[in-house]
């Protein structure tokens, strides 16, 4: 066989595949998440502002403060309800109680139960365990599936103790709000649950810091 019919051979398969391969559709790229969703809107200022917009909006806030939406707590009720009631270092504390509760009660229900938490309660932008991105400075978890799940009930059982200390109706407003059971904020006000759970939060953040000696 001659090197030009051999080349003649390629090009004809080549005009081959073209007409019998139909035209391929183009797969959607997966939205980013966590981290990586965040970097794309710091480098979208356009879509940035949507969002934050929206927060505003959702919290009652003077489009001349939105810049104070950035902080991930404006991304659900629970939060702007803290941060509207509040100057921001007593709403940052009752926030960092808020946020370590719930995530306790996210990781245990994942990791020792296979379970998730109502998705009001995930619309916190990165799930704990879930949406994290790895950074170079992150440290790798070299624990066991059984010591993650270990570690998760001990963390759950700690803060469900400091939890059921408290009066029976403080648990439920904070429960009710965390779960989407009632709406804490509405048209930018805070609601009457709203007000509870807020309420709540202050009793609870005194508990968390009476217990680990914080305060």
């Amino acid at each position: 066989m001659t090197k030009a019919k051999t080349k003649g051979q390629k090009l004809h398969l080549k005009k081959l595949a073209k007409l019998s391969l139909p035209d391929l559709a183009e797969v959607p790229k997966a939205k980013k998440r966590g981290r990586a969703r965040m970097e794309e809107l710091n480098a979208e200022p356009d879509a940035q502002m949507v969002v934050l917009t929206a927060r505003a909006r959702q919290s009652g806030i003077s489009p001349k403060d939105i810049m104070e939406t950035r902080d991930p707590a404006y991304g659900e009720a629970a939060g702007r309800a803290i941060y509207v009631t509040h100057k921001p270092e007593v709403a940052q504390r009752l926030w960092a109680v808020y946020r370590a509760f719930t995530a306790s009660e996210a990781m245990y229900l994942r990791l020792c139960l296979g379970l998730r938490l109502h998705a009001a309660t995930a619309k916190l932008e990165m799930m704990p365990g879930d949406d994290f991105q790895v950074r170079p400075d992150d440290k790798p978890d070299l624990r066991t599936e059984d010591e993650k799940a270990s570690d998760a009930s001990n963390a759950w059982a700690r803060w469900r103790g400091y939890f059921t200390s408290m009066a029976d109706y403080h648990q439920d407003a904070i429960s009710d709000v965390s779960y989407g059971r009632v709406d804490a904020m509405d048209g930018g006000r805070l609601t009457d649950h709203g007000r509870r759970f807020v309420v709540a939060m202050e009793r609870f953040a005194d508990v968390v810091d009476r217990a680990t000696g914080t305060r």
